[in-house]
Formats: C-alpha cells, sequence, structure tokens
C-alpha cells in the first residue's frame, strides 16, 4: 500500500487508491483492518495527489488557437508553477525515502509532513480555476498574488508571481524607456489605438485600459507610465532626423530605471512594492518633463500652434470663414450627401486661395474633415443636421505637440468650433436677411408689405442685436481674454507640467465660458440660434411677402423668440455670482433693453 500511497501522492490512481465519478482521488471502501481515522487521513492526502495532477496538468498544456497560446502571463504563470512542483516532488523523494528505510513509519507523520503542501496546492490550484474560467485575463493576473491571504498561502503565490511580476517589469521597461509594447496577446494596461483612429496624418498616443490594469496599481501610477511612454513614442518619431545635442535619456538614467524595475520581481517580496514603482516614475517623469520642455522651446512650435488653433478653430480668422460661408452655404445647408465633403474642402481651399493663406505652414495643419471627434459631455446642442453642423477640422499636430495636443483635446477643440461656427453662420444670415428686406422694399412698393416689412425689420433689428453681442462677448471677453491669459503663463513657465496645465485651464475655461459644459444655456443658446436661423429662411420667401402663405410662420418664430430671449435674460439674472454669466449679461442688456421689458411685463 506505501507505494500506491506514494502513487497517488503523484496523481496516479492504483489498486487501493482509485478516482471516483467527479475524478478524485479515493481510498477504496471494505479494506481490511482499516479504521475510519486511518481512511480519512489516506483521503486527505489523496486530495494532496488530486491537486497536483491537476497542476501538473496546467504546467503540461499547450493552449493551441486560443488567446492563452500567445499569453506570456500565462507561460510565465506555468513556469513559476512547475518550480513551485518542483519542490513539491523533492519532497515526495524524501516520503518515498522515508517510507524506504522505515516501513513502520506512521501514516500521521505523513499526514502532517503534507499538510502545508495541501493548503499551498489548493491555493494555486483556485488562481488556476480561474483563470481557466477567464475569470481574470493579462496583467490582471497579478492581482490573484497580492490579495490578504495567511503566511503559507502568501509565501506560496509569491514565488509563483516572481515570474509574472517579470513580465510586467520588461513590459513596463519597454514601455517607459523606448515607448515599445511587447504585448502581442493585448494584454497590458497601456494600449495603442487603432491607425484608422483619429486625423490624417495625427500620432497615434496610447491609452490606458482599465480592464486591464492591476487593482493595486493606482490610476494615477499608470497616468505617469502612460505620459512617459507616449514621451518617448513623440520622441522617436523624428529623433533620426533632428540633431539634438542630448539623447533623451543618460545612460545612467536608463540602467538606474532598469535596476529598479528589476527589483519588483524579486522573490524576496511578498507584495508588489507600489511606492517603489510610484517613486521611479515620478523621477523618470521629472526627467521626461524636462526633456520635452528643452525640445518643445529649441525645435518645437508652440505658441505658433496656438495662434494657429485660435485662427482656424476658434475662428479668430473671420474673413477667411465669411468667404467660406459664401462659398459653401448653398450645399452645407442642406443634408449631408456623397459628395458634401469633396465639395466643402474645395470651398475652404477656395476661400483661403482668394485671402492669401494657403500657402502658409499654419492652414497645412488644419484639414477640414467631415464627423469629426467632438467633446459633447451630456449630448449635442444641434438640433439640424445639415452639412454645416457635420463638418470639422483635422489637425496635423507638430512634432513634439502630441502629448499637450491628444484627440481628446482636439475633440474638445472641434466642439468649440462647431459652436462658434453656427453661431457665426446665423450672424452672417441675419445681415443677409437685412440686404434681403431692403431689396425687397425697394423693388416692392405696395402698400400692403409696409406692415410685413416693419415686422420682419424689428424682428430682425432684435436678433441681431442679441447675436451681435453674444458674438462680441465670444470673442472678446471669453477667446480673446482667455488667449491673453494663456500666452502670459506659458512665457513664465519653464516647466512641461505648467506648460500643460495652462493649456489645460484656457481650454477648461473655453468649454466653461462658451457654455459647453452647462446644459441648460447651451440648450436655450441653441433653440434661440434655431429660431434666428428659421427666421432667415423666412424672410427669403416670396409668400411672405404676398400675404399667402408664411405669415403665420413669422408669427411663431416672433413669439417664440421673444419668449425664450426673456427665458435667457431671467436665467442670467438669477445667477449674478458667475463672473462669465454676469458679463454675457452685461453685453445683451447694456442698454437695459431686456430689462425694461422684464419690467413692463
Amino acid at each position: 500500500m506505501w507505494n500506491e500511497l506514494v502513487l497517488a501522492l503523484s496523481g496516479h490512481s492504483g489498486d487501493v487508491f482509485v478516482k471516483n465519478a467527479d475524478g478524485q482521488l479515493k481510498v477504496i471502501d471494505g479494506l481490511p483492518q482499516m479504521h475510519r481515522s486511518e481512511q480519512e487521513m489516506l483521503d486527505s492526502l489523496c486530495e494532496v495527489g488530486g491537486t497536483f495532477a491537476q497542476l501538473s496538468e496546467f504546467v503540461g498544456r499547450r493552449f493551441v488557437g486560443d488567446e492563452h497560446s500567445r499569453s506570456l502571463y500565462i507561460h510565465a504563470m506555468k513556469v513559476g508553477v512547475d518550480l513551485r512542483l518542483q519542490q513539491y516532488r523533492a519532497v515526495l523523494r524524501e516520503v518515498e525515502d522515508t517510507i524506504c528505510s522505515a516501513p513502520q513509519t506512521p501514516l500521521s507523520h505523513l499526514h502532517s509532513a503534507l499538510a502545508s503542501w495541501k493548503i499551498e496546492l489548493a491555493a494555486l490550484a483556485d488562481v488556476v480555476t480561474r483563470l481557466n474560467s477567464d475569470q481574470v485575463r493579462g496583467a490582471r493576473l497579478l492581482d490573484q498574488f497580492e490579495g490578504p491571504a495567511v503566511p503559507l498561502v502568501q509565501a506560496a503565490l509569491s514565488s509563483v508571481a516572481v515570474p509574472c511580476r517579470r513580465v510586467f517589469a520588461n513590459q513596463l521597461a519597454a514601455w517607459l524607456l523606448h515607448g515599445l509594447l511587447l504585448d502581442d496577446a493585448s494584454e497590458f494596461f497601456v494600449r495603442m489605438p487603432t491607425r484608422d483612429a483619429g486625423g490624417a496624418g495625427s500620432l497615434h498616443l496610447a491609452t490606458i485600459d482599465e480592464s486591464l490594469l492591476p487593482a493595486f496599481i493606482p490610476l494615477r501610477v499608470a497616468a505617469k507610465a502612460l505620459f512617459i511612454g507616449n514621451a518617448a513614442v513623440i520622441f522617436n518619431k523624428q529623433r533620426s532626423s533632428l540633431t539634438l545635442s542630448h539623447s533623451y535619456l543618460a545612460d545612467g538614467d536608463i540602467q538606474w530605471v532598469e535596476r529598479q524595475l528589476s527589483l519588483l520581481h524579486t522573490a524576496g517580496s511578498r507584495k508588489f512594492d507600489v511606492a517603489a514603482l510610484e517613486m521611479t516614475l515620478d523621477k523618470l517623469r521629472a526627467l521626461t518633463a524636462n526633456s520635452m520642455w528643452d525640445m518643445m522651446t529649441r525645435v518645437g512650435k508652440l505658441p505658433q500652434l496656438l495662434r494657429a488653433l485660435r485662427d482656424y478653430m476658434l475662428l479668430a480668422k473671420g474673413q477667411l470663414f465669411l468667404e467660406f460661408y459664401h462659398q459653401a452655404d448653398s450645399f452645407l445647408k442642406l443634408t449631408m450627401a456623397a459628395s458634401t465633403e469633396t465639395d466643402a474642402t474645395t470651398a475652404y481651399a477656395r476661400a483661403a486661395s482668394l485671402l492669401g493663406c494657403d500657402d502658409t505652414i499654419e492652414f497645412q495643419w488644419f484639414s477640414l474633415v467631415v464627423r469629426p471627434a467632438r467633446y459633447a459631455p451630456d449630448g449635442s446642442d444641434v438640433a439640424t443636421k445639415d452639412g454645416w453642423a457635420e463638418i470639422g477640422f483635422a489637425v496635423d499636430v507638430p512634432w513634439p505637440m502630441q502629448l499637450i495636443f491628444t484627440g481628446e483635446v482636439l475633440a474638445k477643440y472641434n466642439s468649440l468650433f462647431c459652436f462658434l461656427l453656427r453661431t457665426a453662420r446665423v450672424q452672417y444670415g441675419l445681415q443677409g436677411a437685412w440686404t434681403e428686406q431692403m431689396w425687397k422694399l425697394k423693388t416692392r412698393r405696395q402698400a400692403d408689405t409696409t406692415a410685413t416689412y416693419t415686422r420682419l425689420s424689428n424682428l430682425r433689428a432684435k436678433m441681431a442685436f442679441l447675436v451681435d453681442n453674444l458674438q462680441y462677448y465670444l470673442h472678446v471677453d471669453v477667446l480673446d481674454a482667455q488667449f491673453t491669459v494663456l500666452m502670459a503663463r506659458i512665457d513664465r513657465s519653464r516647466d512641461f507640467d505648467a506648460v500643460c496645465e495652462a493649456h489645460d485651464d484656457y481650454l477648461t475655461t473655453l468649454l466653461v465660458q462658451t457654455f459647453r459644459t452647462s446644459s441648460t444655456v447651451r440648450k436655450l443658446l441653441g433653440e434661440l440660434l434655431d429660431l434666428c436661423q428659421d427666421f432667415c429662411s423666412l424672410s427669403k420667401h416670396r409668400e411672405l411677402w404676398d400675404h399667402t402663405r408664411g405669415f403665420a410662420e413669422l408669427v411663431r418664430i416672433e413669439e417664440a423668440f421673444e419668449r425664450q430671449s426673456q427665458f435667457l435674460f431671467k436665467m442670467l439674472s438669477s445667477v449674478r455670482d458667475r463672473d462669465h454669466l454676469s458679463q454675457l449679461l452685461l453685453r445683451i442688456d447694456y442698454n437695459a433693453f431686456y430689462s425694461d421689458k422684464a419690467t413692463d411685463s
């Protein structure tokens, strides 16, 4: 029986120890002179053998045709489990030698010698079971070795964790130092976007996949690693084409980082040292930020790019977009068609050519596209889906500015562009409506047009008053004022992080003060602009002047505009504690026009 017991401890069945219906090793019933307590101890030892067999099957299994076949973490875990099983096999050889030299060895001695292995192997088998059921994958496998456990189990898990931590540390080192993702199985928490994401010519920067981020690594630590790796990606993109006075990192810095990361997977540590990792990342991030600032000041074009963004995406080049409006309004006011993007691009290029700005480097950075990514925290305020609502810019951000002007940042700029262009179009339309009214008044002298003209003229003047003052608020009180603050902060900055913070504050302030983050004000302004556009369209209809059709629509627009504009005034008056809302209220009510109307009503 002793020989069969050794085989059972190795996971093999025999005449005395057989597998039941569940595949577990058990002592056969009915053995003579076998006390119940002895049978229970033998069954307990059989559980150790069964768990050993399960782990051995995991180590020897060949994953073919699934994601596990390319998983570096599964292969590393197999190595760690196998190393632990080798220690168990050594214990089995000692047990066998003991039995051979002393056949009268009591069963309780064997049970005591293997009691710790029963706990350790069961803990490892539990991790393997969760892994096989796809409850964990990739770098999240490291979480299985970090949870609270008794010292015996924690020691076993830590020894198996060493190869897995080595994989993680190597992937982290490749990303931090070289901007490389050694991750064919998509297991690392850093994810590079697909090639078709972003605009033409844009540099694809990585993002964090939180589903693969180990739970013991805070998001702030992961964000530092992301920044450093993305900086390496940006630097390596054009390093060969630039003559720099120094390399991205000194050899001594690289060796220090590699040494620190290697300490993360040493066998002596029971837990992953997150504090040591964050300290390493903080030093590396400081070196990276200094290098990026140096490159921006020597080879970058930050002030030039900021002014170009203001000119094109924030409509500071008003004459260009006025000409573009005249060139493209005939087809962009219609619903999207297959040729809309091509026609819009041609019209935009023609407008730029007429104004002589198509040969500048700044113009080459901005490409007109359809349906760019936009920032919309709680939905769009654009009710119609004509061509104007769908256009935006793809930006070819000059190197090395991609760390500041990411895809998310450019989406926010496109959101601002959409709103500012919509407001400008309404202003252009109201100016055109005035021209249309004057021409019709001079060519149609019938007496019955006088009342209609007076009503149209008064409504157009009220709309123009509101839109013109809204435009003044947007471009003078918000865009120009905040741009001046931004450039002053950048001139004072001597650190990359300070530049990023200044630009983030600038963009956030623009979104807030143009009401992109306030759904109530944004929706109300959108409704007012829609009414103005409806008026511009209606004023061109011949039926309105003939009193045959359209007069009821004019009344509807007039009443709705009066109601919504008064509601805007009351809402702004009720929140005077916010500076930008008070400033807008000052602009639209500088002559007490709305105040007097509110008093009269």
